[in-house]
């Protein structure tokens, strides 16, 4: 089964983020317990370093970027799936929708779903 995570997961578990952490934790484990593959965005990659270099620093940025690159399966947003977002009503529509085709795309009926919080 695979799941798409959400850029969030990644940052609560890094940071050790209040009110979330918790949460988030359990599903990075249990990708690393194969219990699901987990799939991380491209995209999510330069948004972590930028976001965990403001907050932390780069060198746990890095860290932290490497140990995605390792963990996890990045897959790419191309031209197709940002431009049919664009063109969606609404801007939580249009990344909702980016989403939920990116999945499809990647998982068929097989994707046992999206990890995200907002």
């Amino acid at each position: 089964m695979n799941a798409l995570l959400d850029l969030n997961i990644i940052i609560d578990v890094a940071i050790n983020r209040p009110g979330f952490a918790n949460d988030s934790a359990p599903v990075w484990k249990a990708h690393v317990n194969n219990q699901f593959d987990g799939l991380l965005a491209a995209t999510e990659i330069t948004n972590l370093f930028y976001i965990l270099s403001k907050l932390i620093d780069r060198e746990t940025a890095l860290k932290t970027v490497n140990m995605c690159l390792k963990d996890f399966q990045i897959v790419s947003l191309g031209h197709a799936e940002l431009s049919t977002a664009a063109k969606m009503p609404g801007k939580d529509d249009a990344w909702q929708g980016l989403r939920r085709q990116r999945r499809h795309r990647l998982c068929g009926t097989g994707c046992g779903g999206l990890y995200y919080h907002p």
